[in-house]
């Protein structure tokens, strides 16, 4: 047993060691990882797709989008559900088996519609996985810690996200993209067997001293309301989902954009956008993690104002894409906004988990999750490439590149919420505490 069980008999996870605490943290940022290389492989091997199945612009965008969104906004509240009433442990090791399927079945795909049918299984997959996680790790580590802790988890997902486009460039190089998913698909699957016969859950709100059981008679709405009654909550969801939607956008698209401007093998262009883009993408979620755990020492504040300020600079700097010429000088500079416009997910969802109080974590950040899912994957990629498809048949080329800087503004509105958030943090955070 490496963390314990909800049962009062079980030792709690305060009282194990060390090394069996990070031990577990080690494979929840494994399973992220997996988790993030999935959903965004697509976008790394959307134009070796393309050789085989004809797609358009709008198409690519649709399957990497609206066709993860839309299962995974249907399944996120219900499994997050789920996930604050049964093992938590139980229902990531098999929403991971799920998802993994699905990326299986993408190998088996013959035209769009098989690729979308692929997509909504892997998004009905993924749509319970973050809930559980980040409670979990909310129960592995006190809140002083926490924002640490959500550091390391957001960098997981930020390398598993990064390392789609060098991931999926030599799988096309080394075996086709269609066995490709099928080596990623079986991994998953024996990831979660593994996960579900040699791990349990932590207690329930330990890391606070109050250990509590599954929220067995909450209702959802009960729950709900509960949590949208804090306006800093409510200011939260609304800056993830502008934040997400850029943030699919700009991760769908940076392989398309460069693979169409740079003269490379998929290998060698997705190892360039893992060294400048994925690089910066994981060095701002683990800098945004780690300055705010020291920041909030001084004003809790900061668990708002550090990626309200982050998204507001990053903004800009995508303008600057249209202006560099040289497409290899233009992804060195890319690293400059990813960097900061990556700073907003550690304290993001460490306020997140903070503002749920004890017994409705998966709840608070399946609700977090749907609706900057439903905005971000499900706007995000279409919008851009949309937008390509249509600005292409005016400005050639340069149409995908226009398409993609549009989702600076986007991170502009995030910026906003952030600010706006942080009013009412300190009586909200009170009232978190105070609920049994």
């Amino acid at each position: 047993m490496i963390a314990p069980s909800d049962s009062a008999t079980t030792a709690s996870v305060g009282q194990a060691t060390a090394a069996k605490r990070h031990l577990f943290m080690f494979v929840i940022c494994w399973i992220v990882v997996v988790d993030y290389l999935d959903r965004y492989l697509f976008g790394g091997i959307a134009e070796s797709v393309k050789t085989t199945i004809p797609l358009s612009d709008t198409q690519i965008g649709f399957i990497s989008g609206p066709a993860f969104a839309i299962s995974y906004c249907l399944f996120t509240i219900p499994l997050g559900r789920l996930a604050d009433r049964v093992s938590r442990v139980a229902v990531l090791a098999g929403l991971l088996a799920v998802w993994s399927v699905g990326v299986y079945l993408m190998s088996h795909a013959q035209d769009f519609s098989g690729l979308v049918f692929a997509r909504l299984i892997i998004g009905l997959g993924q749509a319970g996985a973050l809930a559980p996680a980040h409670s979990m790790v909310a129960d592995l580590y006190p809140p002083h810690r926490r924002g640490g802790a959500m550091a390391v988890v957001g960098i997981a997902a930020s390398l598993g996200a990064q390392l789609a486009p060098p991931v999926g460039g030599i799988l096309t190089t080394t075996f086709g993209w269609q066995d490709g998913c099928r080596v990623l698909g079986g991994i998953g699957v024996a990831t979660g067997i593994l996960f579900i016969l040699l791990f349990k859950q932590p207690v329930r709100g330990i890391s606070e001293g109050r250990p509590s059981e599954p929220a067995k008679g909450d209702s959802f709405l009960a729950a709900a309301g509960s949590l949208f009654k804090r306006r800093s909550y409510r200011y939260l969801i609304l800056a993830l989902a502008f934040t997400t939607m850029a943030d699919y956008g700009t991760q769908m698209w940076v392989t398309p954009l460069f693979a169409r401007k740079l003269n490379m093998s998929p290998t060698e262009i997705g190892f360039q956008i893992f060294l400048y883009f994925g690089m910066a993408s994981i060095i701002g979620s683990a800098a945004g993690g780690l300055m705010v755990d020291r920041l909030v020492r001084f004003n809790l504040r900061w668990g708002f104002w550090l990626p309200a300020l982050a998204t507001f600079l990053a903004a800009p700097l995508y303008l600057g894409l249209l202006l560099i010429k040289d497409p290899q000088l233009a992804l060195r500079f890319l690293a400059i906004p990813t960097f900061l416009s990556m700073c907003w997910m550690a304290p993001s969802y460490a306020l997140l988990q903070s503002l749920a109080g004890v017994r409705r974590r998966s709840v608070a950040a399946s609700i977090a999750v749907f609706c900057a899912n439903i905005v971000g994957g499900g706007v995000g990629p279409l919008l851009v490439g949309a937008l390509s498809q249509a600005l292409t048949v005016r400005f050639g080329a340069q149409g995908l590149t226009l398409a993609f800087v549009t989702m600076g503004p986007v991170f502009l509105a995030g910026s906003a919420c952030f600010f706006l958030g942080a009013r009412t943090l300190t009586e909200d955070l009170k009232d978190a505490r105070e609920e049994q």
